[in-house]
């Protein structure tokens, strides 16, 4: 665990672990929010997740060298983290289900169609 004294590398080795871990889910998670649609990633939502695992990894690559010069880098992509994971409850609280409302509502405004229950 990272709250366990133990020497700097094998904080590096798990920081290292995290950020693969976290990069691969939150990829995994993205594609399956989009399937079933026509829809690509977002090219900043692209940038955040890039962003977040390099600083993680930075962070791991500096402490299994030794060095805790480059915690910084954490701390930053702690910030992304917490900053992105609010714009996505947002998202999801705000636009849930409002595509599908909005198509049916589509459908009823067009002349010549009935409305279904």
């Amino acid at each position: 665990m990272v709250t366990l004294p133990h020497p700097t590398w094998a904080l590096g080795v798990e920081l290292l672990v995290a950020a693969a871990a976290s990069a691969s889910l939150l990829a995994v998670l993205d594609h399956a929010a989009r399937r079933g649609t026509s829809q690509h990633a977002r090219p900043i939502l692209v940038v955040a997740l890039v962003v977040f695992a390099a600083g993680i990894t930075t962070t791991g690559l500096s402490a299994t060298a030794g060095s805790t010069d480059g915690m910084g880098f954490y701390a930053a992509s702690s910030l992304l983290g917490l900053t992105w994971g609010v714009y996505g409850t947002w998202v999801f609280l705000t636009q849930a289900g409002t595509d599908q409302i909005n198509a049916a509502a589509n459908v009823q405004d067009q002349p010549g169609t009935v409305p279904t229950a």
